[in-house]
């Protein structure tokens, strides 16, 4: 299957105070490890959400980016309970900032893979540092960190923002139709992201799509 490659730069989204993008104190250090009760989500949504965070094990992952996989998830598998999680735990009005979303049984759950975290890691630290845009090296870091995967269908998606949340990531990207073609395709079943600083921009992220 032929690579999916795209890049994305969006500094702002237009009409998101940045305060949204804030989770209340007592959980800003324990992003999608911990689902607390006083949110409201229901026994369902909670099982949901558990489920949906597949990161939430991965040592080489940040909470930021156990955060933005739980995201993913959520709308690959149930947009429902994702509209449900954005409102409760940050603000009704982000919703509305996301492009329809509807439901298709044949995405799984992204599963984490560290060859494919590294691969992200790579090329996001390398970008931050040298203020590259791009998929410089795709190919080459895919195979380098990737070989026992069984099929060569792969894609990654990047941001470049001043923010490092989450979530101001996760909408920009699903604003733009060929980054929700990738984040929504059922054609990739693993993923690895990564988060770093970069000279220009301020933050970028990275995410490497495949399929095992």
């Amino acid at each position: 299957m032929k690579i999916i490659t795209f890049l994305l730069m969006l500094i702002n989204v237009s009409g998101i105070a940045q305060h949204h993008f804030r989770p209340e104190k007592k959980i800003r250090d324990r992003l999608a490890l911990l689902i607390p009760k006083d949110y409201s989500f229901n026994e369902e949504e909670l099982t949901i959400i558990d489920r949906c965070n597949s990161a939430k094990h991965s040592f080489y992952h940040t909470d930021i980016e156990k955060e933005f996989i739980l995201l993913m998830n959520l709308a690959r598998t149930n947009p429902t309970t994702l509209r449900s999680f954005i409102t409760h735990r940050y603000d009704s009005t982000l919703w509305k900032q996301l492009p329809p979303i509807a439901s298709d049984s044949s995405r799984s759950i992204l599963q984490t893979s560290y060859g494919l975290h590294l691969s992200a890691k790579i090329h996001a630290k390398k970008s931050g540092r040298d203020g590259t845009m791009g998929h410089q090296n795709f190919e080459r870091r895919i195979k380098m960190f990737n070989f026992y995967f069984k099929s060569g269908s792969y894609g990654e998606n990047c941001n470049y923002s001043g923010s490092l949340h989450p979530l101001l990531h996760f909408i920009n990207l699903m604003r733009s139709k060929p980054h929700f073609k990738n984040i929504m395709s059922s054609n990739f079943n693993s993923v690895g992201v990564s988060f770093k600083n970069h000279v220009r921009f301020g933050k970028n992220s990275v995410t490497c799509f495949g399929w095992k």
